[in-house]
Parts: structure tokens; C-alpha cells; sequence
């Protein structure tokens, strides 16, 4: 595994400063969440969830899949 930049760094660590990010991860950990079982537990709008989610698919830390039409 190649050893990450510092600026992948950087970037990971910004992502991961985030407390509401922090609960995705713990949460996503334990079990695989569609976006609207995410919106329940965390009491979010649908679009504060899915930003939150893209911004950790951009760090590489998380990644989406489809299932008929959900993703």
C-alpha cells in the first residue's frame, strides 16, 4: 500500500474533523444505512446527509453502491 501524500493526509483529516461525519463512519461501521435510515437517526434533511456523504466518498473513506433504485 503506497504510503499517502500530504496533502491526502490533509485531506482525510479535514473529513474526519467533522463531528457529524465522525457519527456516518461510527454508524456505517456497525451496519450498511441508506441515506433516509442515516436521516432518522441523525434527525438531518436528506440534502445535509447526502453532502456529508459525498465529502467522505471524496476522501475515499466511504462508497456507494445501487440496489435497484436506491444507492
Amino acid at each position: 500500500m503506497p504510503t499517502p501524500s500530504a496533502e491526502e493526509l490533509q485531506r482525510i483529516f479535514k473529513t474526519l474533523s467533522d463531528i457529524t461525519r465522525m457519527r456516518i463512519l461510527r454508524l456505517l461501521a456497525q451496519e450498511e444505512l441508506m441515506v433516509q435510515e442515516l436521516m432518522e437517526v441523525l434527525g438531518m434533511a436528506q440534502s445535509r446527509v447526502s453532502r456529508h456523504l459525498a465529502i467522505l466518498r471524496e476522501a475515499g473513506l466511504v462508497s456507494d453502491r445501487r440496489d435497484g433504485t436506491y444507492v
